[in-house]
């Protein structure tokens, strides 16, 4: 969502931003990026939190540590010499690998990352509670709505035999 309020959220003045879902942010190439973290560089202070594991390779965390540290990497080339053992392919450089893991470890682990695990903040969070709320609805809207759902039904079969088609045609 903040990808598409980006003129209106850069028109307020931060001094701190929060990013839920950081790991959204690991492809400098994706819109979402290319929106919010030069955003997120005029910012003083910023957290990244995720839920979700962390990534494997050392290519898809350099974003995050732009975004934290510009200081420390500013450019995706020294970083990716250093930790992601870059080799020659034939449609160009593949920083798909990894270097000197144990220097990115601790470098991560001592100027930028917090880890806790599940088990460390269990207590802490409130037990999940799930509750079915039926809102009540004027039988005109619903017949609208199943026409709708009924239209959509309707062609998401049709794409599925064009697409069946095309395939059998590629065969």
């Amino acid at each position: 969502m903040a990808s598409k309020l980006t003129a209106l959220i850069e028109k307020m003045r931060y001094s701190v931003m929060i990013a839920d879902e950081a790991h959204y942010l690991k492809s400098q190439s994706t819109n979402r990026s290319k929106n919010l973290v030069p955003m997120m560089a005029k910012v003083k202070r910023i957290l990244l939190l995720t839920g979700t594991p962390m990534l494997g390779r050392p290519n898809e965390l350099y974003n995050l540590v732009k975004i934290l540290r510009p200081d420390v990497f500013s450019k995706f080339v020294d970083y990716g010499v250093r930790y992601c053992a870059p080799r020659e392919c034939p449609y160009g450089i593949d920083w798909s690998g990894s270097a000197n893991r144990r220097e990115l470890h601790l470098m991560l682990e001592k100027s930028l990352m917090i880890r806790r695990l599940k088990s460390e903040v269990l207590m802490e969070l409130p037990a999940k509670r799930r509750q079915k709320v039926i809102v009540p609805i004027d039988p005109s809207m619903a017949q609208k709505i199943r026409t709708l759902l009924s239209s959509i039904k309707r062609f998401e079969s049709k794409l599925e035999d064009d697409f069946a088609q095309i395939q059998q045609a590629l065969e």
